[in-house]
């Protein structure tokens, strides 16, 4: 799978205008970026998929969802690993919440979703 980190660099833009401009919250969109960047990293490095998909939404919350075609969620539960741990726990902090889970007939969705608060 080619790296192709357009979403990432989306995410940036949108983290650094439009989110901050309308006011959401320093630490969200700190997180989405961290969260973003941890999934799609995943799937370059473990996944073997050959495409993903990546779609940010906002409105009262901010939904991140990312899904690949490849081996699966089981590249998440590696040995050692902390990532699904940490976005788990980063959405937590600000009152969301985060899975990881299969897609059929392979592949996998990270689903990462926090309520939008004002920053204050």
């Amino acid at each position: 799978m080619p790296t192709d980190l357009t979403a990432i660099d989306a995410a940036r833009r949108w983290a650094g205008g439009e989110a901050r401009g309308a006011g959401i919250a320093e630490a969200a969109v700190a997180d989405l970026e961290v969260a973003m960047t941890e999934a799609l990293s995943n799937v370059v490095r473990h996944a073997h998929a050959e495409h993903a998909t990546v779609t940010l939404t906002a409105g009262d919350s901010m939904h991140l969802v990312v899904e690949d075609d490849g081996s699966g969620a089981k590249h998440f539960a590696r040995e050692g690993g902390h990532g699904v741990a940490n976005l788990v726990e980063r959405a937590r902090q600000l009152g969301g919440t985060a899975s990881v889970g299969a897609v059929t007939p392979h592949g996998t969705r990270v689903d990462w979703r926090v309520p939008l608060a004002p920053a204050g």
